[in-house]
């Protein structure tokens, strides 16, 4: 009947819908990821620089 396949075209657009949303979510948590480790990566590369500057200004002290 068209009852029966109008009920199972629903559940499986809701299925496909909470797959979506977990998908979406997983989506989210890696891109939160990737943005803490660029910061990561940003914060590192500024003390590495910021150390080689001491370090230049520390040399050149010394001569």
């Amino acid at each position: 009947s068209i009852e029966y396949w109008l009920d199972e075209k629903r559940l499986i657009t809701i299925k496909i819908i909470e797959e979506i949303k977990i998908t979406n979510q997983n989506l989210l948590n890696t891109m939160k990821r990737s943005c803490t480790l660029l910061n990561t990566i940003e914060e590192k590369r500024i003390k590495i620089y910021q150390q080689r500057v001491l370090n230049y200004f520390n040399f050149r002290d010394n001569l």
